[in-house]
């Protein structure tokens, strides 16, 4: 960039139009990353409460399910719902992996 000048009264040149463009280059980063910060904390906050509602919404199906069922006992429905939340991280980490690879 090209400096600006100021000359003053005693007719000394100063250059300040890099110090102003370096003033402004650190308060876009500080900003965004601020911004960067708010968003990522509530998109964490919308996925946790996403997840906790999908994992309460699979116990209660599991559960409707299973209460006409004589064959089905508590430690069953426990390894069913383990199952699903199993199968669930599986699917999400494989997803991750084709969202992230950049290769393809």
């Amino acid at each position: 960039m090209t400096p600006l000048y100021f000359t003053t009264a005693g007719g000394v040149s100063i250059a300040f139009g890099d110090s102003i463009q370096r003033g402004v280059d650190t308060w876009a980063w500080v900003m965004g990353n601020n911004l960067k910060a708010e968003a990522d904390t509530t998109a964490n906050a919308g996925i946790a409460d996403h997840y906790l509602n999908a994992t309460n919404q699979m116990n209660l199906m599991v559960d409707s399910w299973a209460d006409d069922r004589r064959d089905i006992d508590a430690d069953a429905r426990a390894g069913l719902k383990s199952e699903i939340l199993d199968g669930h991280g599986r699917g999400a980490d494989g997803t991750q992996k084709y969202l992230t690879d950049t290769t393809s």
